[in-house]
């Protein structure tokens, strides 16, 4: 998938940690991160799940909230929330 997407739009992904990549476009600013879900987590699907970086986290969960959305849990450095379609999304302090 990296490859792909480096491809596809010029992006360029550099390994963070084990299981994390930072994303950058091509004029070299973070604009997203990459995290691979242990089988243990996911099972025997794929799928991938979009951080978005954020100012304020809490008023921007309040926000979420607000439109219909929810706060599933927060791993400390970031909260995962859904958008009330079951489609789910992390938010974290840029």
């Amino acid at each position: 998938a990296i490859a792909f997407y480096e491809a596809l739009f010029s992006w360029n992904m550099k390994e963070r940690d084990k299981d994390c990549y930072d994303v950058y476009n091509s004029q070299a600013a973070p604009i997203a991160q990459i995290y691979e879900v242990s089988n243990q987590w996911k099972g025997k699907y794929e799928y991938w799940v979009c951080v978005f970086g954020v100012k304020d986290v809490q008023k921007t969960l309040k926000m979420i909230e607000a439109n219909g959305g929810q706060f599933i849990f927060d791993e400390g450095n970031r909260i995962l929330c859904s958008d009330g379609t079951e489609a789910f999304f992390y938010i974290q302090n840029i």
